[in-house]
């Protein structure tokens, strides 16, 4: 059984995080809370499995897993990986999905309660608009009526943002 979230991140500095989920090759914002840069780190190991704990590993990633229950003190996996994390969600024929599928929202607790919820939010990830965080604006009227406006427009401001503060 893998360590609780908050468990994990409270034993780390932000920094730390940072650099943990850099070296795992993960794209987060800098202004993502702890908790949630934790949850992309166990996604990403749902996803694509535990870190191979080879040499190249840092320190800091080898005590992550560590505290996260993934692996022993040794780089051991403790977890075991499943073949198809989609089993579950592939057992539900498609005349059963919810009438909401591809709707998913990880905000939503009862999403997150849902057998198809990978499912769902891979189908509405890969139907995002090609224009998805890079050219939101208010007054458009297709982003008035798209599902993605929020976090687009989230997206888009930040990066207008650094810009301007002449980050690239």
């Amino acid at each position: 059984m893998v360590a609780d979230a908050k468990t994990v991140y409270t034993q780390f500095q932000k920094r730390e995080l940072i650099s943990i989920v850099e070296e795992m090759g993960l794209d987060i914002q800098l202004d993502t809370r702890a908790s949630d840069i934790v949850a992309a780190i166990y996604r990403d190991i749902d996803e694509n499995g535990v870190p191979d704990t080879d040499d190249d590993m840092s320190d800091l990633l080898l005590e992550f897993l560590v505290a996260a229950e993934y692996v022993d003190e040794n780089g051991n996996v403790l977890v075991e990986q499943k073949e198809d994390d989609d089993d579950d969600e592939d057992s539900v024929p498609d005349d059963e999905l919810p009438k909401c599928f591809t709707l998913a929202d990880e905000r939503d607790p009862s999403c997150k309660r849902c057998k198809v919820f990978n499912r769902c939010m891979k189908m509405r990830i890969n139907a995002r608009p090609d224009c998805y965080g890079k050219l939101y604006e208010v007054r458009d009227e297709q982003c008035k009526v798209c599902l993605e406006a929020l976090p687009c427009s989230i997206i888009v401001s930040k990066i207008r943002i650094m810009r301007k503060q002449g980050v690239k």
